[in-house]
């Protein structure tokens, strides 16, 4: 009896350490998830909107539409979050810390810049198995997270869903902010070099402009008919 009783709790401890493992995983797919939809979130313009409601007329002659944000709309989250599991599988990895916990990163900037990976002990395996994952952390949440992201003025949305809501994080998890891998050194160059060859292209522009109206006045109102300003 004795040794089936120490059977029976070591399965239980096993079964307890499986389930916390999960929850580890579920929440670094929960928060990157977040990361990503509220990204693509706030790439849609605010002003634009979709009206939502019951087209059917009432007994007043009245239908109760309204419009609401296009960003939140469930229409629009669908549609994100159709592809965000493969988002997370092309552009993430899983980092480890030397202290032995780990989280998962993005490689690849927003947009599309280079990200600095060297020096870190990035597992891109591990990354890409986690779209089963999240796959996985789809199937069980997908309709909660429609809901829950249609939410508007919510301070945190880690801590508002993949905490409070879902219960996959800890209050602890979600406090450490998602590292960041630093940009590239040549994708900063890039972009230096890039700002200064706009600034000295800049006054270059002005003064080729200046000296064509100057040169032929008589052109000048074929000149301002063909000015590119409303196109920059």
């Amino acid at each position: 009896m004795m040794i089936l009783h120490l059977f029976l709790v070591f399965i239980c401890l096993l079964q307890s350490v499986t389930v916390i493992e999960g929850q580890k995983k579920y929440c670094s797919v929960c928060r990157a998830l977040v990361s990503e939809v509220e990204w693509l979130i706030s790439q849609v313009d605010p002003k634009k909107s979709i009206q939502v409601g019951s087209f059917r007329v009432d007994p007043n002659g009245n239908q109760k539409i309204k419009d609401k944000q296009y960003a939140r709309s469930e229409l629009h989250i669908e549609e994100i979050i159709e592809s965000v599991c493969e988002n997370l599988q092309n552009n993430y990895a899983w980092l480890d810390f030397d202290d032995g916990t780990g989280q998962m990163v993005r490689t690849v900037g927003f947009n599309g810049e280079k990200l600095d990976d060297k020096g870190f002990n990035l597992d891109r395996e591990k990354g890409r198995k986690l779209k089963y994952q999240c796959d996985n952390f789809l199937e069980d949440h997908e309709e909660e997270l429609i809901t829950l992201f249609q939410n508007e003025h919510i301070p945190n949305y880690e801590v508002f869903i993949c905490a409070n809501k879902l219960a996959v994080c800890s209050n602890k998890d979600v406090a450490m902010p998602l590292f960041t891998l630093p940009k590239a050194k040549d994708e900063v160059e890039i972009g230096d070099a890039a700002s200064n060859a706009d600034v000295k292209d800049g006054g270059a522009t002005e003064d080729v402009e200046s000296d064509d109206v100057n040169l032929d006045e008589t052109n000048s109102d074929s000149y301002r008919d063909n000015d590119f300003s409303d196109e920059l």
